[in-house]
């Protein structure tokens, strides 16, 4: 499989937003990313740091929440990827009309 071009063996997602560690569990199975969804960007960097000590090949992706607002804060946190949905479900939408005339003779 594949996830941003990359070909992946497995793909962990830690989904724990009152949790602010990585499960053991998710960097014994040296996953090649593991997504942290909706945490804090304290959590994320605590995450990080436990990331660093056990295993720095795996990337940490950070996920859910995060806006422009607050994009530098999980920035500083470490992570090596940040997914941002307010690229998409926030965008100003634009109204755009294409019109043809087409004559095949």
């Amino acid at each position: 499989g594949g996830l941003g071009g990359l070909a992946l063996d497995s793909l962990v997602l830690v989904d724990l937003p009152e949790t602010p560690v990585v499960p053991p569990a998710a960097l014994l199975a040296a996953p090649d990313i593991i997504l942290l969804d909706n945490m804090r960007p304290a959590m994320v960097g605590q995450a990080v740091a436990i990331r660093n000590r056990l295993n720095k090949s795996i990337q940490l992706e950070a996920s859910g929440g995060i806006t422009l607002r607050n994009v530098a804060r999980y920035a500083r946190a470490g992570v090596d990827r940040i997914s941002l949905g307010a690229l998409t479900h926030s965008a100003p939408s634009v109204d755009v009309s294409l019109e043809l005339d087409y004559d095949p003779k």
